[in-house]
């Protein structure tokens, strides 16, 4: 048996092995550049445009032959008059038709709109959307904006939706002004209010003097003017009963403050009370006054519960004959290791029996099982002999879950070109799917047709607007668009899978705004003619 031995390079192979591999890189770029200048001038001996709707197929014809060692001439001489070369002139053909549509789309979209303008009608207008059907139908006519004014201005629809919105209108108001009249009439004299309110509470009510009118306004009298000594008078008012805040020169009594809610023990009250917690809370509310802490209410809480008895409100605590008595909190205990594993493999056991009956049932197989009624656990009260009671009782452990798994922290890269991007492939493809027309904003996303990871571009020309369905199978080059044709072509495995794929295998793009470049298309095309390869 022959062992190999590593050998360790020194400093100076090392060295050279870098320079070598440096040399070989910059040899290869040389050569890319040189072949991407040979097909530009193949290109262009060929007149072929930038923009050209069958140039991304020619490209990809020319590298491979460039890659094999041909010549330009050689190259130039294979595809004047082939079949790839006429393909690519209809695909040119078809481009520029498609251009040629859409300008005359959105000429017609503009005087329509247009059009529909200058009638003075809209869309919330009664018989809104038939007019513009009618303008809609006279503009893919090829009249202009005034022709379409002109004939649609005297006609009975029209004319008939002009006057349905003025008699809405005109009722929308009327009801405006009756509501407007009808709060007038219901409107309330705060004055006669205030005295009201002074004759049932007992206080004396003086009204606000009338401002006096001035000469502007002529049924006005002068204010009374007063030249000697202005003495004080106490106000009158009726006789409070309350000695602590008596209410003097007419006023209202002051609220006295409330005793506030003393919280000591407000943990191991709540655990006391359980499930409770929003009758406690009541309960902590009312006997405020007491002063008592919250956990010594709890139990008072839990053991007048138990016993079915109301508590007798006691005595505020800032009496001094009755203090609160002390209280004796109960320790708490620590289960140690072996209880613990004890009280686990009784949950598991348990956990294990009742998977055991439930196979039983499935199977057709019954049992009959005894099991003895246990009362359910009730919290620690006051009393001993509830205390006594509880404290007999075995702790119940309840069956132990899957342990949670712990989350890692993760670190997102957000682009900040990724939202004006998604914005503009949007309005390019008029917010709806290039594919399925679905419009709805939370099923479609813009999709990349050179993804970013391979140095595509944030431009609406490098994009089109996807199902997101569609967007993940065009990802995954299951779906693929030809750039010469703009044709889908789903991959048959997947229609044999999901025969609702066969809808759109062989669906033409359309509905763009400005076509986008076909050569961002021919990365994912050549993937998706070697899966199909592989798949064969």
């Amino acid at each position: 048996m022959t062992t190999k031995v590593k050998v360790k390079k020194t400093r100076a192979e090392r060295k050279q092995h870098s320079r070598d591999m440096q040399a070989k890189h910059e040899a290869e770029k040389k050569a890319a550049n040189l072949r991407n200048i040979l097909k530009r001038d193949i290109l262009a001996t060929l007149g072929i445009p930038k923009n050209h709707g069958g140039r991304a197929a020619l490209s990809t014809f020319i590298t491979e032959h460039l890659l094999k060692g041909e010549s330009q001439v050689q190259i130039v001489a294979m595809l004047t008059g082939s079949e790839l070369m006429k393909r690519a002139q209809l695909a040119e053909i078809e481009r520029l038709k498609k251009i040629t549509e859409l300008a005359n789309q959105t000429r017609r979209n503009e005087i329509t709109n247009r059009a529909f303008e200058r009638l003075g009608i809209t869309t919330r207008h009664p018989m809104g959307d038939l007019v513009l059907s009618m303008v809609r139908e006279l503009a893919n006519q090829n009249l202009n904006t005034g022709e379409i004014v002109e004939r649609l201005n005297d006609n009975e629809t029209v004319l008939e939706s002009r006057r349905l919105h003025k008699e809405k209108r005109a009722d929308l108001e009327r009801q405006i002004d009756e509501g407007i009249a009808e709060r007038k009439k219901t409107r309330v004299d705060m004055r006669e209010v205030l005295a009201y309110m002074a004759q049932k509470n007992g206080t004396t009510y003086t009204p606000p003097a009338d401002t006096w009118r001035s000469p502007e306004h002529p049924n006005g009298d002068s204010p009374t003017r007063h030249n000697g000594k202005i003495r004080e008078s106490r106000l009158t008012g009726a006789e409070s009963t309350q000695k602590e805040n008596p209410r003097q020169y007419g006023l209202p009594n002051l609220k006295t403050s409330s005793a506030s809610i003393n919280k000591a023990g407000m943990s191991e009250a709540i655990k006391l009370v359980g499930g409770r917690v929003t009758e406690f809370r009541t309960y902590l509310y009312e006997h405020r006054d007491t002063g008592l802490r919250a956990d010594v209410l709890a139990r008072r809480f839990m053991a007048e519960s138990m016993q079915g008895k109301k508590m007798v409100d006691p005595v505020p605590v800032n009496e001094p004959d009755n203090l609160p008595a002390p209280t004796h909190e109960p320790a708490k205990r620590k289960w140690t290791k072996e209880e613990k594993q004890e009280a686990r493999d009784r949950a598991l056991a348990a956990a294990s029996q009742v998977g055991k009956l439930k196979e039983a049932e499935t199977n057709g197989i019954t049992h009959d099982v005894v099991r003895e009624s246990q009362p359910a656990p009730q919290p620690a009260l006051i009393s001993v002999e509830v205390e006594s009671r509880v404290s007999m009782q075995e702790p119940s452990v309840a069956p132990l879950a899957h342990p949670k798994r712990e989350g890692s922290t993760t670190c997102v890269v957000t682009r900040p070109d990724q939202a004006d991007f998604a914005a503009t492939v949007r309005r390019n493809c008029n917010d709806r799917c290039v594919i399925t027309g679905a419009s709805l904003r939370r099923r479609t996303e813009a999709a990349h047709l050179v993804e970013h990871s391979a140095g595509g571009l944030d431009h609406w020309s490098n994009g089109l607007l996807l199902r997101i369905d569609l967007h993940r199978l065009f990802d995954d080059n299951v779906l693929a668009i030809c750039p010469e044709t703009l044709t889908v072509h789903v991959d048959p495995v997947a229609q044999a899978e999901d025969p609702d794929l066969q809808q759109y295998d062989g669906h033409v793009i359309t509905g763009l705004c400005r076509p986008i470049d076909p050569a961002n298309l021919v990365m994912r095309w050549e993937r998706y003619q070697r899966r199909l390869e592989l798949t064969k």
